[in-house]
């Protein structure tokens, strides 16, 4: 029998969806100089403290090691009507601050704009902006200089939803700003792609690493990135998730370029996690890049904190498609889906609108679900296709998209393949915990799967929830 666990299954139940919120992303900290660190004010005293005039402040502290206490050390930008959001900071070999930082409205918005740079030298007091030349602080919108690396776009302006930027990090080589990556969100679009850009001497230069419309439905950037450079090759890190069947699956990516050379190289970091991963990337002496990455914890047993080593020795990476490594975050398996459309039959339905055909639908969403009926403890399923066909493989997804998705999932069950000879097992699956199976049909020639489930779920409300049932034929 399911395990039962208190709380409403609100699938089931009358009531609005839950929104999850991902966890907030940690401040980058700084590099500290000897007797003296330099870092954004402490979380208790804040960055952007309220003004009276209607505006958040970009307040640089630094930390007395000597007094052991935070002093104030200039206030970096302010505008009045305006948010300070702080991306990144870092100090360099010489003792100088680069600050990197975006526009908002006051008194805050998850849209900002106006992607801006300067360093501050706390011997001299000195603001400069990417040139070098002396700018006036505390820096606006408006400053003159070149201080602002992502000016408004057309249509673009502080407060649009879109287009706008969300988070942005910097890497410093010999003193000097060597990048920044970042995400943009295009005009009518609602997912933010990943970019890079550099200055080249005259202007910001601008290249796109990620464009999530060319991706597919529910693919997306996650606001975790960050950039490095060493020797002759800079990186960019970013995290892609996709939203698969009512699980986010989640994957942290490697963009490489060499000097001198056009283009970036992709490469897959690390497994696909569920929930959406958090990144951060330091660089050891030898040119190394330690990545720090954590997962959410979306089930018993889930979550993670792992650091991994990527060392920059070797040839320049060829890289992989990117298009491959979110095909393998969807799980894409090659193949027509025969059993789109099919024929189906289900022992019960927990409603009208939540029959069958839902599980044949092509649709993954929770609206479109075949649930079986409360006190049906052995539901079945059956998509007849009619037609005699290889099939490689069969998948199941199955759960719900609120709550802990472990619970929600067809707990135990066989997927069946009708042949010739009459039904064949061709996958069995107990205790499990995951939202999708691949079940191996081996290329046996059918016209018809089922699934004999002999324990629904692990939730208070034991039924079965199946977004699809996908038979795909071989190639």
């Amino acid at each position: 029998m399911a395990r039962a666990h208190g709380g409403v299954d609100r699938d089931v139940a009358a009531g609005g969806d839950r929104v999850h919120r991902p966890p907030a992303l940690p401040r980058r900290r700084a590099h500290r100089r000897r007797g003296q660190g330099l870092t954004p004010a402490p979380p208790s005293r804040g960055i952007r403290p309220k003004h009276p005039q209607g505006r958040r402040e970009g307040v640089l502290y630094h930390y007395d090691l000597a007094v052991g206490a935070w002093e104030r050390e200039t206030v970096i930008g302010a505008a009045r009507g305006t948010s300070f959001y702080p991306d990144d900071l870092e100090v360099d070999a010489a003792g100088r601050v680069h600050v990197l930082w975006e526009w908002g409205p006051f008194p805050a918005d998850p849209a900002r704009h106006l992607g801006s740079y300067v360093v501050y030298d706390p011997e001299t007091g000195r603001l400069s902006d990417v040139t070098g030349a002396t700018v006036d602080g505390p820096v606006t919108p408006d400053t003159a200089g070149a201080i602002v690396w992502k000016p408004f776009i057309e249509g673009e302006e502080l407060g649009s939803y879109t287009p706008s930027l969300q988070s942005a990090k910097l890497a410093v080589r010999a003193n000097r700003l060597e990048a920044i990556t970042y995400r943009f969100v295009e005009p009518d679009q609602t997912a933010y792609d990943l970019w890079v850009t550099r200055w080249d001497g005259t202007g910001w230069a601008h290249e796109q690493l990620i464009d999530v419309s060319e991706l597919g439905a529910g693919v997306s950037t996650i606001a975790a990135l960050d950039v490095t450079s060493f020797g002759s090759k800079t990186r960019v890190y970013g995290v892609v998730a996709a939203q698969v069947c009512g699980e986010v699956r989640s994957r942290v990516i490697r963009f490489e370029q060499s000097q001198g050379r056009a283009g970036w190289a992709a490469a897959a970091i690390g497994d696909e996690q569920l929930g959406q991963q958090r990144l951060r990337a330091v660089t050891d002496e030898d040119g190394t890049d330690i990545l720090y990455v954590s997962a959410p914890a979306t089930r018993p047993g889930s979550g993670s904190l792992v650091h991994a080593r990527v060392p920059r020795s070797g040839p320049a990476d060829a890289g992989t498609p990117l298009a491959s490594i979110v095909g393998d975050l969807l799980d894409e398996v090659p193949g027509v889906n025969v059993a789109l459309g099919a024929d189906v039959t289900v022992s019960s339905t927990l409603r009208a609108d939540t029959g069958g055909a839902l599980a044949v639908d092509g649709v993954c969403a929770d609206a479109s679900r075949w649930i079986s009926a409360v006190g049906d403890l052995a539901p079945t399923i059956t998509v007849d296709w009619h037609e005699p066909t290889a099939i490689q493989a069969v998948r199941v997804r199955s759960g719900y998209s609120v709550g802990v998705s472990a619970q929600s999932v067809l707990r135990d069950f066989t997927v069946e393949l009708r042949t010739a000879d009459g039904w064949v097992e061709i996958g069995r699956y107990d205790d499990n915990i995951e939202g999708t199976v691949i079940a191996d049909a081996g290329g046996r020639v059918g016209d018809a799967v089922r699934l004999l489930i002999t324990d629904p779920s692990a939730s208070a409300t034991d039924v079965a929830r199946v977004y699809e049932v996908e038979a795909l034929a071989a190639g």
